[in-house]
């Protein structure tokens, strides 16, 4: 086997486009329970990946 891969930072991004937004009626709730959701899933994605699981 070779050298393994040193970590690399990617970037992306999050966009939301609906009526929500177009009328500033976005409810926060709704999205911060959706970021935490994102971030458990790019989390266990991660361990699983490296292999340093949880």
């Amino acid at each position: 086997m070779g050298e393994p891969k040193r970590s690399e930072l990617i970037e992306f991004a999050v966009k939301y486009n609906g009526k929500a937004v177009e009328s500033n009626e976005m409810d926060a709730n709704a999205v911060a329970t959706f970021l935490l959701g994102l971030s458990n899933a790019i989390e266990t994605a991660n361990s699983i990946i490296n292999k340093s699981y949880l």
